[in-house]
């Protein structure tokens, strides 16, 4: 083992992290051995002297942290796929949906569906008709005379103006 004196040349290059790993390993050795080099380091370099006494504090291990994460981690990668996968299977369904949908559409001949316009021109209801509802108020104008022009408004109540 080297001397106090040899130890006290090698701390500015120890701290520098330009030491040798066997050179290293020597001066940490004495390190730990000599309060007196300790303390000049810690006058040189407080923060290494005090990063020094951390790794002498020993910390005990929690081995069932480490499965735990590892837990958490394997379980959200099993959610994400099964997320993925509810979506391609939704994602298709919705498609066949609509396939089937509008094949039968076109079978049935469009279902004898009436054109808006002409709902609005059958009926003999009053010019003006209000509608209140789902929080909001409706307005339509549709004169009896006219069978082309039918005029809505739909209007928010707690809009401000």
């Amino acid at each position: 083992m080297k001397s106090c004196q040899e130890i006290s040349q090698l701390l500015g290059r120890f701290v520098a992290l330009e030491l040798a790993p066997d050179a290293e390993a020597e001066v940490r050795a004495h390190l730990a051995a000599c309060s007196h080099c300790r303390a000049r380091l810690d006058e040189a370099e407080p923060i290494v002297g005090m990063a020094l006494r951390l790794a002498e504090v020993p910390v005990a291990s929690d081995p069932g942290f480490v499965d735990g994460v590892l837990a958490g981690v394997h379980q959200r990668r099993v959610e994400q796929q099964l997320r993925r996968r509810f979506r391609s299977w939704a994602a298709a369904a919705a498609g066949l949906l609509l396939v089937v949908g509008g094949y039968l559409a076109l079978r049935s001949g469009g279902g004898g569906v009436e054109p808006l316009g002409s709902q609005v021109a059958a009926s003999e209801e009053a010019p003006f008709v209000e509608v209140e509802g789902e929080g909001v108020t409706v307005y339509q104008f549709a004169p009896a005379s006219d069978e082309a022009v039918a005029v809505a408004m739909i209007i928010d109540p707690g809009l401000a103006l």
